[in-house]
């Protein structure tokens, strides 16, 4: 053992609680070590974004598939013929490609994931599963091999939460929205959802004043005239609570 250890410091063996070269892993993302990783190479290197949840025994399969279409599937070039060596043996093997891990996801205990796969963000992986495709941004899946056992929010929701990437925020600013990851995702994603970029009606010129009229029952409650912006939605306040504003371009 002691022996090990003196080749791991001399460079001489890798440290197999180091994190492989061929593999990033994002920011704050916790969890993974040397051991979840199975021949990460050049040719199949393994991804991870930020804020991922990576369970103990998760494993990917990286460079590890054997070839199907020889009379063998046994690893006679390195273990019969004499060619025992990691070259070979990668050599032999095959990979279907990089693996990607999105942010923010979780991947259950002792979950597989095979070489090729992309998971999305906010996807969920569950305990034990097999997983040897794709799977969508916020979604769970499960078994062997993983499949949908559901979408975790609403279209609309995922959508928001994919634009806004809060993964990507500075820290400061996440520590400062501290309680908003406590709302339900759909409260979350109405908050932070950026507004939609101004389209003003079609031949409005850029300068045009806009007349607001605050009615109520048809009634006329009051008048005022901005000018506006084609980049900028004009800010519009009611001048009497609960009226509704019209508005008509000159």
């Amino acid at each position: 053992m002691a022996f090990k250890k003196l080749k791991i410091l001399l460079g001489l063996r890798d440290d197999p609680n180091a994190v492989p070269r061929h593999a990033k892993i994002g920011r704050e993302s916790h969890g993974v070590s040397g051991h979840n990783f199975y021949n990460c190479t050049a040719q199949s290197p393994v991804t991870i974004g930020a804020f991922c949840s990576i369970a103990p025994g998760v494993l990917f399969l990286c460079h590890a598939n054997h070839p199907t279409e020889t009379a063998s599937t046994y690893p006679l070039q390195t273990r019969i013929f004499g060619r025992k060596t990691r070259k070979a043996n990668l050599e032999y093997l095959t990979s279907k490609g990089p693996i990607v891990v999105g942010n923010d996801v979780w991947i259950g205990s002792r979950a597989v994931v095979m070489s090729g796969v992309t998971i999305g963000n906010g996807a969920i992986i569950a305990a034990g599963s097999v997983v040897t495709k794709d799977v969508a941004p916020y979604t769970l899946v499960g078994g062997n091999p993983a499949k949908l056992i559901k979408r975790r929010f609403s279209e609309q929701t995922v959508a928001a939460l994919l634009e806004i990437q809060w993964w990507n925020w500075p820290m400061s600013k996440i520590k400062a929205h501290q309680a908003a990851f406590d709302l339900p995702a759909d409260e979350f994603a109405r908050h932070f959802m950026p507004t939609p970029h101004y389209q003003p009606p079609v031949g409005v010129r850029d300068g045009a004043m806009i007349t607001c009229i605050c009615a109520d029952n048809d009634e006329c409650l009051g008048v005022a005239a901005v000018p506006i912006s084609l980049s900028h939605q004009p800010e519009l306040s009611s001048p009497e609570p609960g009226c509704r504003l019209l508005s008509r371009y000159r």
